[in-house]
């Protein structure tokens, strides 16, 4: 009977074996399957965002392009004049630098400040003169000798 029972021991413990690697073999293939299709979800929403992103970046930029039109077409922009606030080292030695309060410039920040609130996109907005003034409706105080014509934005408006 030890036999016996040992050959049904061992042929139940094949059978298990067999269920077992049987269950294994599904479960890998299963996880493979499995694995792919969150892969291929994964690229597809990845290309979705990135194509949001690229959709939102384009819409900013074509925004900012808008503003910056409207700027360029605005008379109190066009109106700008050498008694804009200005810090260059020419205005700090003839001691006219730093003046601010002339009818054009308060039109020009007031301009600029409705922008702002308007596009809260823009953090700040700012142009520069032939004659070195400088007009932004932010309060940040500039230092004596700031001159826009120095500045690499505005060599590149200029080209």
């Amino acid at each position: 009977m030890k036999n016996t029972l040992s050959v049904t021991a061992k042929l139940l413990m094949i059978i298990a074996g067999a269920i077992i690697s049987l269950v294994i073999f599904i479960c890998a293939v299963v996880g493979f399957i499995l694995y792919k299709k969150n892969i291929n979800q994964f690229d597809g929403f990845t290309a979705h965002q990135f194509t949001n992103v690229e959709k939102a970046v384009e819409l900013f930029i074509s925004s900012g392009n808008d503003i910056l039109n409207i700027c360029a077409a605005n008379p109190a922009v066009l109106a700008a004049d050498e008694t804009i606030y200005n810090l260059t080292s020419a205005a700090v030695k003839a001691g006219n630098a730093g003046i601010h309060g002339g009818k054009t410039e308060d039109d020009i920040t007031a301009f600029f400040d409705s922008i702002i609130k308007n596009c809260p996109e823009f953090s700040e907005i700012y142009f520069g003169t032939k004659w070195g003034g400088f007009a932004t409706h932010s309060t940040e105080p500039l230092e004596n000798g700031f001159d826009p014509r120095e500045r690499s934005w505005y060599k590149a408006a200029v080209q």
